[in-house]
């Protein structure tokens, strides 16, 4: 195996190491060796021929298969896959530094294939796409320069790396073209899906709103940058429209599970006054849904998204006995008795605000929270009240509304987006898929329902992936790829409207604008111009000989080749430096043009 060879295998299994990586099935204790195994693998192939490294190798593949295999007898069938995915990166490297200069690379090519294959239904984010073009580019001009090795004939590898790139190029581009412009149905139902659907629940791929809470969903998702919802300022102060903005309002509790006994149509209700109005845009997988805060009223159509916004007028509720009612189970005890504990001093006449303030505070105050695109959260709610892990915002939201409901408050949970990303200019309020979030919504039969977020503050910016000029241009850059993989047909069908309407639009640019116009065509026309002239000199090697050949004050006749005008030079009285010049610039060209074959051409005469 040539060196090039090998830096272009070392760069498939890097790309395999960073798939594995993005799906979160091994942490960096495990991937972190095998990186700089990977890396340092052309320094480490010199090991190879002794027998202690061979052995020592083997002996770490066997010690981790059967490490592999005693997680998945006590852990169970569960991380079977992430397990499956951690040794084929393991044999990836351990072919990768293996390797001998007469073995076929052909299982580690196809390895690598396969890995990309099964971390494509498990990663679905912008990162899993930029390292796979890295990774296609590598994998076509690999394959070619393999190809090209067993030829008996070939030219140089520069001209095989040469030829390989375009084609990379084009083949990735016309996918990429595919991918773009081919609308894609997400919900049609596959041929073979409930065979070869090893994707894990939808709700799990990426951070984002839900109509159910289970305590036993965390780690795993992704933290998508994609806007959810837009709420535009209509009439108003920024400060007036609440950050909570409901999708699901679950009342029903099994002990491990919230759900909604009844669907939610969204905000009605009626102000004393209004003080705001909005329109609010729901984007991405929820469009159908209506989303709005406590203390708002649909104005107008409710299509049109129109809210207002004010005091609300005081409304005397009922209290319904499922908004207090818990299941019987020993495992919500640790959070009734931590209730108990907490409002054990305070008196018999307290309002219950005081006590799902306190309770709340208790919470946001002390207790660990950890998002959801982390691995390690509690599985139960005891596990989170008893301190042994921490939890996210669903976690804290069931822990005080058991809390309320043991103390016969009602009570109910709400889930939808937590918005705080104001744009001043446009007078804008975004919520995007990273911001779902989870509340408890807590009913005064005087006054109406009320917010209580027992979440520690700030809690949900631990998603964001950055402020300041990256952080923005990272969000950027993820709105628009999700933009992209959400092509529909309806965004085919707006696409195809504004080509359409192209053309009047560059009319009517034209003849409002025609200094401009003109000024753009010149400059058009002029890059055109000097793109021509700069074909014309041909390529480098070619200028490079040229320019040594106008030093000597030679001029190239007709038909005349590098090499017959060498000859001819030696034929006049040329300075023997300027002559040396030219003999070394004709060589160099050929070797650069023609590589190889003009080595063997020359060896032969």
């Amino acid at each position: 195996m040539s060196r090039a060879q090998r830096l272009l295998f070392t760069g498939l299994v890097l790309c395999n190491l960073a798939f594995v990586q993005m799906t979160d099935s091994a942490s960096w204790g495990w991937l972190g060796p095998l990186v700089a195994l990977t890396i340092f693998s052309p320094l480490l192939i010199r090991l190879r021929r002794h027998l202690a490294y061979r052995i020592i190798w083997n002996l770490a593949v066997i010690g981790v298969f059967a490490q592999l295999v005693n997680h998945t007898t006590t852990a169970g069938a569960e991380y079977l896959l992430e397990d499956g995915l951690l040794l084929a990166a393991l044999c990836q490297v351990h072919l990768l530094n293996n390797i001998g200069p007469d073995q076929k690379p052909d299982l580690l090519i196809f390895n690598s294939f396969l890995v990309v294959v099964v971390t494509s239904f498990l990663s679905v984010d912008l990162g899993f796409s930029m390292v796979f073009v890295i990774y296609a580019l590598l994998l076509v001009i690999s394959l070619q320069v393999l190809t090209a090795s067993r030829l008996p004939t070939t030219g140089s590898l520069r001209l095989v790396i040469r030829d390989a790139v375009p084609k990379a190029i084009v083949v990735l581009a016309a996918t990429m073209m595919v991918f773009f412009l081919w609308p894609r149905d997400f919900h049609r139902r596959g041929l073979l899906t409930g065979d070869l659907d090893f994707r894990p629940d939808s709700s799990l791929l990426t951070t984002g709103f839900t109509e159910d809470v289970s305590l036993d969903r965390h780690g795993g998702a992704l933290a998508s940058q994609r806007v959810a919802l837009r709420i535009e300022l209509i009439r108003g102060r920024a400060r007036d429209i609440p950050d909570h903005w409901r999708g699901a309002l679950l009342d029903r509790f099994d002990g491990s599970r919230w759900y909604a006994e009844s669907g939610w149509r969204g905000a009605v209700g009626k102000l004393e006054k209004i003080e705001a109005m909005v329109r609010a845009t729901v984007l991405g997988n929820q469009k159908d849904r209506r989303f709005a805060p406590l203390g708002s009223m649909v104005a107008g159509l409710p299509e049109r998204g129109i809210l207002q916004f004010g005091p609300a007028a005081p409304v005397r509720t009922t209290v319904n006995p499922k908004y207090v009612s818990l299941p019987r189970s020993g495992r919500l005890l640790s959070a009734m008795k931590l209730a108990d504990r907490l409002v054990a001093d305070l008196p018999p006449s307290v309002s219950r605000r005081v006590v799902a303030a306190r309770l709340g505070d208790y919470l946001k105050l002390n207790y660990e929270y950890l998002s959801p695109v982390e691995n390690g959260g509690a599985r139960s709610l005891a596990e989170f009240i008893e301190g042994k892990k921490a939890g996210h915002c669903e976690t804290f939201a069931t822990a005080l509304a058991v809390m309320l409901r043991h103390r016969k408050i009602p009570c109910r949970l709400a889930t939808g987006y937590l918005a705080t990303e104001w744009d001043s200019e446009r007078r804008l309020l975004i919520a995007r898929d990273r911001d779902a979030h989870a509340w408890v919504e807590v009913l005064d039969p005087e006054r109406g329902w009320y917010v209580v977020d027992p979440t520690p503050s700030g809690a949900n910016a631990e998603l964001a992936r950055g402020d300041g000029v990256f952080g923005a241009a990272g969000a950027f850059v993820a709105q628009i790829w999700q933009q992209i993989t959400g092509f529909d047909a309806a965004d085919r069908a707006r696409a195809l409207e504004s080509l359409l309407a192209l053309p009047g639009r560059i009319c009517t640019l034209v003849v409002t604008h025609p200094i401009s116009t003109l000024f753009t065509v010149a400059l058009i026309v002029f890059l055109i111009r000097l793109r021509m002239v700069w074909k014309r000199r041909g390529p480098p090697e070619v200028r490079a000989y040229l320019a040594v050949l106008s030093r000597t004050g030679l001029t190239t006749l007709p038909g005349e080749t590098p090499r017959e005008t060498l000859a001819r030079a030696h034929t006049l009285s040329l300075q023997p430096k300027k002559l040396g010049l030219l003999e070394l610039a004709v060589r160099e060209h050929e070797r650069r043009r023609y590589g190889l074959a003009w080595k063997q051409g020359l060896a032969q005469e």
